[in-house]
């Protein structure tokens, strides 16, 4: 069975660090069971239709990115997913408004989107950060 959430109202400033946590259930109400997974992507593009290589950020995945991505997170009983996107990563956002993001899983050889949503970036305030 495929779970998947679509989430509307992350915004995000430029240049800040950004940890997203999703719990993921799924129809009857019960934890994802990760079992069988074996890779996981998170990918925002300011366009759904946009190509991987025009992505804003991503798409990150466990097997290049693991300071970045995890799914059982914190543990494998959780059902929790997670990313963290760094200063570097949104500094230099050039989209402003919605964007488009998904969290993907490979299990047991098939893709599923788990969570998908938009997304919003919006320019900082302050410039100096030390």
């Amino acid at each position: 069975m495929t779970a998947r959430k679509d989430i509307l109202g992350y915004e995000i400033v430029e240049g800040d660090d950004v940890p997203l946590t999703w719990t993921i259930t799924d129809s009857t109400g019960a934890v994802y069971d990760f079992t069988g997974v074996t890779k996981a992507f998170f990918t925002i593009k300011k366009s759904r239709s946009d190509d991987d290589d025009d992505a804003l950020i991503g798409p990150l995945n466990t097997a290049d990115d693991p300071t970045q991505i995890e799914y059982n997170y914190p543990t494998a009983d959780a059902g929790q997913i997670w990313v963290e996107l760094t200063s570097g990563q949104t500094e230099d956002i050039a989209a402003r408004g919605l964007c488009w993001y998904d969290y993907r899983v490979i299990k047991a050889g098939k893709v599923n989107t788990i969570v998908r949503g938009q997304i919003s970036f919006e320019h900082e305030t302050t410039d100096e950060t030390s």
